[in-house]
């Protein structure tokens, strides 16, 4: 395995004594982006999870507008309208 290299950023606690190269930077920017992928992406890719009253309002009206159209069909087949 090829050893790393040290960057050739050289500094003084928070103060920098060399300027960053332009390939240090990419290599920075590059970094960011993989930590941060998700402000990189539309945020419509990224809603979060429904809070509970909410998933239960849609459960329950899934299941009753199921239930309406199972019993318009049954009623169709018996000759009937409910």
């Amino acid at each position: 395995m090829p050893k790393k290299k040290k960057p050739k950023a050289a500094s003084d606690g928070d103060t920098r004594l060399t300027p960053i190269t332009p390939k240090e930077r990419r290599k920075i920017d590059k970094s960011i982006k993989k930590k941060y992928d998700r402000l990189n992406k539309p945020r419509h890719k990224y809603k979060d999870r429904p809070k509970r009253s909410v998933r239960r309002t849609q459960s329950r009206l899934r299941r009753l507008k199921a239930r309406q159209r199972y019993l318009k069909f049954c009623g169709r087949r018996r000759g009937r309208l409910w």
